[in-house]
């Protein structure tokens, strides 16, 4: 019944198929047991880097792509006069 069930399913399958389930069946790859390499020292004090404009300046009010909106009720995000998400051209 196993053998059978073996071959059924195995005559579907191109050669590189079974060459893979066959290796990945014996291969067990082993774990790397060498302890961790040292940290790196330290070179310099830590520099944060630059903060960025905010892109929420308020409860209803946001900035994307250098235009501000503000909503005027929820879900009044999504207004045809209003341009979607679109590449400018760098002037």
């Amino acid at each position: 019944m196993k053998l059978s069930r073996y071959f059924h399913t195995l005559r579907h399958l191109r050669p590189v198929q079974f060459y893979g389930r066959l290796w990945f069946r014996l291969y067990r790859p082993r774990p790397d047991r060498r302890p961790a390499p040292p940290l790196r020292p330290v070179v310099g004090p830590w520099i944060p880097p630059p903060a960025g404009a905010p892109c929420l300046l308020g409860p209803a009010t946001f900035r994307a792509l250098n235009q501000t909106r503000t909503l005027a009720a929820p879900g009044d995000w999504n207004r045809p006069d209003w341009d979607k998400l679109a590449c400018q051209s760098m002037g």
